[in-house]
């Protein structure tokens, strides 16, 4: 579903307004977002072969994560491979665990929310 902002007022109102979208699109851009917040949701996938551990195993089944979870079932998620892929480093947290984790969590909505959180603070900080 598209959104529309509109504005109205003189061509200088309409010109100042579109100027402080496109900087605010331009500071997104630059410092990104915050991640893991709660409209998020994460998908875990593990290898799903005889060498994946218990753990990952169970997370597997556990499948879909909100994002504020993911930071506290996932202390050490610190290796990110794109802005939408997060490996979850499950043997780093669990140093029993032989190995390197082979198992990465997935940003499933990505677009829809990214675009809903732009809209949102376009309207809040661009039009008051």
């Amino acid at each position: 579903m598209s959104r529309v902002v509109r504005v109205a007022g003189s061509l200088r109102t309409v010109r100042d307004t579109l100027s402080r979208i496109r900087a605010q699109m331009a500071m997104r851009d630059a410092i990104g977002w915050s991640q893991f917040l709660a409209d998020e949701y994460w998908e875990y996938r593990s290898q799903r072969d005889e060498k994946v551990c218990p753990i990952c195993e169970a997370n597997d089944l556990d499948h879909l994560f909100i994002g504020d979870e993911i930071s506290t079932k996932f202390p050490s998620n610190t290796y990110r491979e794109k802005p939408k892929e997060v490996h979850p480093q499950v043997h780093i947290d669990n140093p029993w665990l032989k190995g390197e984790c082979r198992c990465s969590l997935f940003w499933m909505n990505f677009p829809e929310i990214l675009y809903d959180r732009l809209h949102e603070e376009l309207l809040r900080e661009t039009l008051g």
